[in-house]
């Protein structure tokens, strides 16, 4: 286990940027009694339990709610497959739908920042190797040329017809 500077135990690496990249207010507060991570969710300023935070009854340091405990030995990708879950299983409370939209999004943005350099890869080596892609499989790539001129064409064949049956041609 890691502590910072303030002796406050430190959390696994990635977790937390991880999960306020869904939504800011989520957050990790570690039980020492427990002995494991809690992700947390703050209160938002139209919450009414706000109104406890601004008469100074609820310290601002305590205005969020736990919204799930983690294992002990918990990485960053279990957690945010433990929030999902949770999630999921809240679905009657108001802004899951919302928070569920959040996760998401993000889902669709790593996997897109993943693919990315994939696809940039992949078209860079079809634009510089296109002629010579398919040599190594014994496969060839068309060669795409103009269509034949019918002017050109039927000329040649009327210079042959005059040529075969004994007429001087001249070009």
């Amino acid at each position: 286990m890691l502590y910072t500077a303030q002796n406050q135990v430190a959390p696994p690496s990635g977790m937390l940027e991880r999960l306020k990249e869904i939504d800011p207010g989520f957050g990790l507060l570690y039980g020492h009694k427990s002995k494991c991570w809690h992700i947390t969710l703050d209160w938002t300023e139209n919450d009414p339990r706000m109104a406890l935070v601004r008469s100074q009854e609820v310290p601002k340091a305590r205005a969020f709610d736990i919204f799930t405990q983690l294992p002990a030995d918990c990485s960053a990708d279990a957690a945010y497959g433990y929030l999902v879950q949770t999630l999921k299983r809240s679905t009657g409370k108001a802004g899951v739908q919302q928070l569920l939209d959040r996760v998401d999004a993000y889902n669709r943005k790593v996997r897109e920042d993943a693919l990315k350099p994939h696809r940039e890869l992949a078209d860079e080596l079809i634009e510089t190797n296109a002629k010579t892609l398919f040599r190594d499989l014994g496969k060839h790539v068309p060669k795409t040329r103009a269509p034949r001129s019918a002017t050109n064409h039927d000329e040649r064949k009327l210079r042959d017809w005059m040529h075969d049956h004994g007429h001087v041609v001249t070009r």
